[in-house]
């Protein structure tokens, strides 16, 4: 009797989310029984069938490309499959984007296609600590590191509940570049998120690393020529870990949008990979 009640909880935590996955015994038996019922966010283990997620930015109209004007940020997210599940939208003052840039803080909606809110990602208003070394200076001071916080979603069974957060850490190392540390609710980190000190500008690759070994990747994608010389529209991939489940694959999935910030917007590493 209990083992058909968390066949039926799972299949509709998965229908809520919008991220179903094939209505077959086994895959159900797996999502209800793989140890992750205790979850922050049990809606977030349907992406535990998407070995990775693919996020296209959506253009901008071309009065804002052309003078510069910031908007909100909107991206489209697909799964492996290569269908839209997701959709995300930053909301941010007007004051903020203007004077304060890719800095910015915001509050960023991920809903799934039929608008239930799976995540809600918080950012705050912090300086940066600047690179190695200067950074070994500045780290531990919060306000000194960029950095996120992931929610679980108005849509979901425990709305407004911390999953964890993404942190700017500095690594000891000159050649590797900017880093990121990925937390759980209990601000124990999950992963490390590690950037090349040198890469080009159209194929950013990271390594998404736990123990100090490779278990993943966060990479830009080519995006063509015109894109890339002429909008901040990007592209990314993320590679989840094998054994990544719901909550952290959430986490991982939101640190692409504080890499896109802090890397990419407003053209600043396009710009200085072309000088």
């Amino acid at each position: 009797m209990a083992h058909h009640f968390f066949l039926l909880l799972s299949t509709t935590t998965l229908n809520r989310c919008g991220l179903r996955a094939p209505q077959t015994l086994a895959t159900m038996e797996m999502t209800s029984m793989d140890g992750n019922d205790d979850s922050i966010c049990p809606e977030a283990n349907g992406l535990n069938f998407h070995p990775a997620l693919v996020v296209q930015q959506k253009r901008r109209g071309w009065f804002a490309e052309c003078f510069g004007c910031e908007y909100e940020n909107e991206y489209k997210v697909y799964g492996d499959g290569k269908d839209q599940i997701m959709n995300a939208r930053e909301h941010s003052s007007c004051w903020a984007r203007q004077c304060c840039g890719s800095m910015r803080p915001f509050t960023m909606s991920v809903d799934t296609k039929e608008g239930n809110e799976l995540l809600n990602i918080r950012r705050p208003l912090h300086g940066r600590r600047g690179c190695f070394p200067l950074c070994l200076c500045f780290r531990w001071f919060e306000c000194c590191h960029q950095s996120l916080e992931v929610f679980s979603g108005a849509g979901t069974s425990n709305p407004g509940k911390k999953i964890g957060r993404v942190r700017e850490i500095c690594i000891c190392n000159p050649c590797v570049g900017h880093s990121y540390s990925v937390r759980d609710h209990k601000d124990k980190e999950r992963y490390k998120v590690i950037g090349n000190c040198i890469d080009c500008f159209c194929t950013y690759k990271m390594r998404i690393e736990k123990d100090g070994r490779k278990v993943g990747s966060l990479n830009k994608q080519w995006g063509g020529l015109g894109n890339e010389l002429l909008t901040d529209a990007d592209r990314f991939k993320v590679k989840f870990p094998e054994e990544a489940r719901g909550d952290d694959r959430a986490l991982l999935f939101a640190a692409l949008f504080l890499v896109d910030f802090l890397e990419f917007e407003n053209n600043q590493r396009k710009n200085a990979s072309a000088g």
